[in-house]
């Protein structure tokens, strides 16, 4: 639920995008753009590493 909409900022209702897609979503509902929840698909699991080599 966007902050706009009366969302809180807590951990059930925080979903971490980029700029870009924060940006674009403005004060839209997933359901409003007809998006699902990214917090109900499985991750994807991929070889990069975040950078943890370089420590």
């Amino acid at each position: 639920m966007p902050h706009s909409h009366g969302g809180l900022s807590d951990a059930e209702n925080v979903v971490v995008s980029c700029a870009l897609c924060n940006f674009g979503k403005h004060g839209f509902t997933l359901r409003q753009l007809g998006v699902s929840d990214p917090r109900l698909r499985e991750p994807i699991s991929v070889a990069w590493d975040g950078l943890e080599r370089l420590r």
